[in-house]
């Protein structure tokens, strides 16, 4: 009997020891979910059209629609074709989709806040 009282010191801090992880682990889980929401509802907003047509080649009101991003989505963009294509596409693009080199005839634009392009 007098082993199992000797242990018991140690006993009590591994007690409090395993409450302290439980807690942090409660904590990093509730931070892990506040994020995610936050992250849910900053979502960039971009406009979205695509017209390929030499007699009628930009978007106009009526072609226009608003849409939300999704998460790999960083950039809003307006790309123009020139002769021979001729048209404009609006969309939710990638940072590398933004840098890629285009030919002449194809101007690309990218923004980064809310319906920029």
């Amino acid at each position: 009997m007098k082993e199992v009282v000797a242990f018991e010191p140690y006993i009590q801090v591994v007690r409090e020891q395993r409450m302290k992880v439980n807690t942090m682990a409660s904590m990093t889980l509730a931070l892990t979910v506040l994020v995610a929401v936050f992250c849910a509802t900053v979502a960039l907003k971009c406009h979205k059209c695509t017209i390929i047509n030499p007699d009628h080649p930009t978007c106009t009101q009526t072609d226009i629609t608003e849409v939300e991003c999704g998460v790999s989505f960083t950039h809003c963009a307006r790309i123009v074709f020139h002769k021979p294509a001729y048209g404009e596409v609006r969309k939710c693009a990638t940072e590398n989709e933004c840098n890629v080199k285009s030919q002449r005839s194809v101007v690309t634009e990218c923004c980064t806040t809310d319906l920029c392009n």
